[in-house]
């Protein structure tokens, strides 16, 4: 079936299809001193193919929300805060971290090469935060040291094998 649209109408509805790129000629080589001339339809041609990632949106939206209303973002900061601050009074400081690491490990499940290059980040994150907080003295910030994940992760794997153990046990005993 033919399409009865107008030339100029048509241009509007097909902004999705891709811009087919012509290859330049072989005799031709543009040098480093003389740069392309731009023609005004390849930038509105460019602008038209243009197609914004997920992020580039979000981070758009975002930012027009920080600029129209900056106290809606601040006061959700805070809010996200202050509920973070009563789930670890709530769970306490173990259970906080425990909950973050069960976190971790879904997600090193789910995506191990994103996770490995998180923990990275954070473990570095861990090695500077220390080296401000051993500038205190003594005892006074001992709360504020983060624990070690890596011992942590190490005693939940022996519990895990050991409970393993029992409940083999059992089941080899009849029992």
């Amino acid at each position: 079936m033919e399409d009865l649209r107008p030339a100029r109408a048509k241009g509007l509805f097909s902004l999705r299809q891709k811009l087919k790129k012509t290859p330049k000629p072989a005799a031709v080589k543009p040098s480093a001193r003389t740069p392309e001339p731009v023609v005004g339809n390849n930038v509105l041609s460019s602008l038209k193919g243009y197609r914004p990632a997920a992020a580039h949106i979000a981070l758009g939206v975002f930012a027009l929300l920080a600029l129209t209303h900056p106290w809606l973002v601040l006061g959700l900061t805070l809010l996200f805060l202050l509920i973070l601050v009563g789930v670890f009074l709530i769970v306490g400081y173990d259970g906080f971290w425990q909950g973050a690491i069960k976190l971790g490990r879904w997600y090193a499940n789910r995506r191990p090469a994103r996770a490995a290059i998180l923990h990275a980040r954070l473990d570095s994150f861990a090695v500077r935060w220390d080296a401000i907080l051993d500038r205190f003295p003594e005892g006074t910030v001992d709360g504020l040291y983060l624990p070690d994940f890596g011992e942590i992760a190490t005693a939940d794997a022996r519990h895990a094998q050991a409970v393993e153990r029992r409940l083999n046990g059992l089941h080899g005993n009849g029992a």
